[in-house]
């Protein structure tokens, strides 16, 4: 990506996330019930994603990291919800993340 195509693409980002806040304000102004347009940690990303683009091409970054590790939590979530309130799923979960962190450490430290 050419130095020009990647400030132009940094501006265009900007544009977008400027009209994304101002949308997000009109309409908290007017319907403070719903929240339409609001800013979320992906508008975040996307800011990053624009500015370096400035510097190196996209093609060249990896963005799934965030989201196959959802991908995870969302399947050991899945084994600890049956039979559960909503208020211990989070407890469930955090106690079986840590085993499985725990095996992989082990794990590792056999293996080496």
């Amino acid at each position: 990506m050419s130095e020009e195509a990647g400030q132009d693409c940094f501006k265009n980002v900007r544009q977008f996330l400027q009209a994304q806040n101002a949308l997000g304000k009109h309409y908290k102004e007017r319907q403070p019930q719903l929240l339409l347009f609001p800013v979320t940690f992906k508008s975040h990303l996307m800011w990053h994603f624009g500015h370096s683009c400035q510097f190196f091409n996209p093609r060249c970054g990896w963005c799934y990291r965030d989201e196959s590790f959802v991908g995870y939590i969302a399947r050991v979530a899945k084994s600890v919800v049956a039979g559960l309130g909503a208020k211990r799923v989070a407890l469930s979960l955090a106690k079986k993340w840590r085993w499985m962190l725990h095996l992989r450490m082990w794990q590792r430290e056999r293996d080496n």
